[in-house]
């Protein structure tokens, strides 16, 4: 008698507790596929906003240093045919402009100028 509950015991207790461990191999199979589902939206989130961090950084910081550089180098363009036409004008020897370029020149090297230098 004493067998028989014994077996119907293990047959209740034994068949209970597969079915516990069988739940929760299943569920830790689904909270693995929910935690790599989440780690794989992180990382679609961190790419958007990477993207969107240099979309900003291009409109707003790059694109205005562009247009600048390009301003300056049209003024640095015309800057330079004008300098390199002051020796084909007549007033050259007494020109103003020259002589302050001049000075401006040897003040940042330290050397001390004249105007026949040029």
């Amino acid at each position: 008698m004493i067998e028989i509950v014994s077996i119907i015991l293990n047959l209740v207790l034994g068949g209970g507790f597969i079915v516990t461990v069988f739940t929760l191999k299943q569920e830790r199979l689904k909270a693995s596929a929910n935690a790599k589902k989440a780690e794989a939206e992180a990382e679609s989130a961190e790419l958007d906003n990477e993207e969107k961090a240099a979309q900003i950084l291009m409109e707003q910081v790059v694109k205005p240093l562009k247009t600048e550089l390009n301003g300056v180098r049209r003024e640095l363009k015309g800057l330079k045919k004008a300098v390199e036409s002051i020796k084909d004008c007549p007033h050259s020897d007494a020109c103003p402009v020259r002589e302050r370029m001049r000075n401006e020149q040897t003040a940042g090297t330290g050397e001390v100028g004249t105007a026949a230098e040029c």
